[in-house]
């Protein structure tokens, strides 16, 4: 098949990427060089496993929950929906996501007013995420995973981390800092594969977005 189209809805990972305040920053650094005298260029890197464009296992939020070896691959990949949802505040509820053509198995990537704030260089406490309607909605349609284009699918303030909970009990992908700004609303083949980690409660993903010759 011939690509048609491609989207990296990656943000881009720098020493200067802001993360959720508390979080390890991540910080990028050549071990040894060629400059140097070294045979090849080799580099380590230290960060939150929840650094930007990333996926949450179940276990981010429940403690004998999958950890990122071990969930189904299928959440994080294959046929998509990039859908753009108009609110009246910071919540997306029920109300919104209903006039959206959701159904069971998608993945659902949403555009929101979030446009430009993963790419400042600055972390935003107050920014367009889920709110529990919205969530329960979104179990009720059985969708396999939610993509949302800021680094939280719940608001900053929360204190039970109640729409993570209603998701991932229920072992709904999420991905969360999506860099859709540029990204028309349409149908496409999503990649957002995370890292093998055991034990790890989330991972850095590079997704992508393809549409393919005849479709």
């Amino acid at each position: 098949m011939k690509v048609e189209q491609f989207f990296d809805i990656s943000v881009p990972l720098s020493d200067c990427t802001p993360v959720w305040p508390g979080d390890n920053h991540f910080h990028f650094e050549p071990r040894v060089q060629i400059k140097d005298g070294a045979i090849c260029n080799s580099s380590s890197v230290f960060c939150t496993v929840h650094c930007m464009t990333h996926a949450d296992a179940p276990k981010h939020y429940i403690d004998d929950g999958k950890d990122m070896a071990s969930v189904d691959l299928s959440r994080f990949m294959g046929n998509s929906k990039v859908r753009e949802v108009i609110t009246e505040g910071d919540l997306i509820e029920e109300v919104d996501l209903a006039k959206l053509d959701i159904e069971e198995g998608d993945a659902i990537l949403l555009k929101t007013k979030n446009k430009g704030l993963l790419t400042d260089g600055v972390f935003h406490k107050q920014y367009v995420s889920i709110g529990r309607s919205g969530a329960e909605y979104l179990v009720r349609k059985k969708i396999r995973c939610i993509g949302v284009d800021y680094v939280g699918v719940e608001r900053f303030y929360s204190k039970d981390g109640i729409i993570h909970h209603t998701l991932l009990e229920h072992e709904i992908g999420i991905i969360e800092g999506l860099l859709l700004d540029d990204v028309p609303v349409g149908d496409y083949f999503l990649c957002a594969l995370p890292l093998k980690i055991v034990g790890s409660d989330g991972s850095p993903v590079r997704a992508v977005l393809m549409k393919f010759a005849g479709e």
